[in-house]
């Protein structure tokens, strides 16, 4: 990571980054015309065989080595950026934080860094082999003592269910089978499902995994499972009345919520029945909204990003 070629690896990626970030409804294009030059200089000059880490913002992290689309921007430092900068200024020392849909751990290691000896960081991730590179970066870092890995999949009940594994990234893993497939593949690969490899996991619930350890406090949860978002609102409603205090950070995503059923207003009726009522956008800085009367300034943003997703910080005030 420290060689002349990743140097200017990462540089172009900053660069890229940069005008992607200021060149408004032009973005989506911008970033499909980058995309094979971004493969290529990523695959030939920067990821490295599977045992070597990627150094992420002063942490190791032991990868699948396959250079997907997340991987690329997790090995820049860029991945869910405002996500980053809002745990920065959100954990403080001592807190006790979720982190559910760990994959890799990154958000689990910087929270278990902001949070520092005293506080502690549960992971929740499903996926045995991506678990154990998990528990690997966790060791590696020296966190074990801090972060404690759940190995299973978060919904509404607890039984063992179908996990179907990213087609093209693991970072898009989940309980439906297209929302594991990107766009790009579906349109490609139209009759490729039955290829797609499905595991039978443990799953939980927020509530049953927090009644069993007696309701521990609880202040933040990050909440990012490619299109379980909903069902886990439902299933952590006694967590959180318990914690009023407790803050969100959850994916509104518009590509996995057709997918799994379920329309926007399901989205801001789950986030309500679990006991919010106050929400930001979490990009380019925190932006409150009103759920409804604000959905076209929403719609914009996730426009904007080119990824059909939007990052919100929910709280109760």
């Amino acid at each position: 990571m420290k060689n002349e070629n990743g140097y200017w690896v990462q540089t172009i990626y900053r660069v890229g980054a940069w005008l992607f970030d200021h060149s408004g409804p032009l973005a989506p294009r911008l970033a499909r015309l980058g995309h094979p030059l971004s493969n290529y200089l990523f695959r030939h000059l920067f990821l490295g065989k599977e045992r070597n880490p990627l150094a992420v913002n002063n942490f190791f992290i032991y990868h699948n080595g396959i250079d997907s689309y997340h991987m690329q921007l997790l090995a820049m430092g860029m991945h869910d950026r405002d996500v980053d900068l809002l745990l920065r200024k959100a954990v403080t020392a001592g807190m006790t934080i979720l982190d559910v849909g760990a994959h890799l751990g990154y958000f689990s290691l910087l929270s278990a860094h902001l949070s520092g000896p005293h506080g502690t960081v549960w992971a929740f991730e499903p996926l045995p082999r991506i678990v154990e590179l998990l528990r690997m970066n966790i060791e590696a870092n020296g966190y074990s003592q801090q972060i404690h890995v759940i190995s299973s999949a978060v919904s509404n009940s607890t039984q063992k269910v179908l996990f179907y594994v990213g087609s093209v990234d693991s970072m898009l893993s989940s309980l439906w089978q297209d929302a594991a497939m990107t766009a790009e593949y579906l349109r490609n690969q139209p009759d490729s499902k039955e290829f797609v490899d499905c595991i039978e996991v443990e799953c939980t619930t927020l509530d049953i995994w927090a009644a069993a350890r007696n309701w521990p406090n609880v202040d933040l949860v990050k909440l990012d499972i490619e299109g379980a978002e909903i069902v886990a609102l439902e299933g952590m409603r006694e967590l959180k009345r318990r914690n009023p205090h407790l803050k969100l950070i959850i994916e509104l995503n518009m590509r996995t919520l057709p997918i799994t059923g379920a329309t926007v207003e399901d989205f801001w009726d789950a986030l309500q029945r679990c006991g919010f009522n106050s929400f930001s956008m979490v990009e380019r800085g925190l932006v409150h909204v009103q759920c409804r009367r604000n959905w076209s300034g929403i719609q914009r943003e996730i426009g904007r990003s080119g990824n059909d997703r939007v990052n919100l910080l929910c709280e109760t005030v």
